[in-house]
């Protein structure tokens, strides 16, 4: 079994074993990462809702890969798997 994942986010992606944060928003020196949340928050205040004027929008598309003979609800635990490791790695997920 494998996964295979594009993302085009806004936000920071965590190691869900250590909680540290492994790729973001780059601070100005480019060795350390920026408070993502605090960069939002400012964007939108200066620039108005920026998600009202469909902009900003994030995209996460996966794929999980097996070859193992599941059944169809066997599939779909897999599936709702992915998706909670979504969420346990991206934040914000969308």
């Amino acid at each position: 079994m494998g996964a295979a994942v594009a993302v085009n986010a806004l936000g920071d992606i965590y190691d869900i074993k250590t909680g540290k944060k492994i790729a973001g928003l780059l601070a100005e020196g480019l060795e350390d990462f920026e408070d993502t949340d605090a960069a939002l928050l400012k964007t939108m205040q200066q620039a108005g809702d920026l998600w009202s004027r469909g902009e900003g929008e994030n995209t996460t598309i996966g794929c999980i890969l097996t070859n193992a003979d599941l059944s169809k609800a066997e599939l779909k635990k897999v599936a709702q798997m992915g998706q909670n490791g979504y969420a346990r790695a991206i934040r914000p997920v969308e």
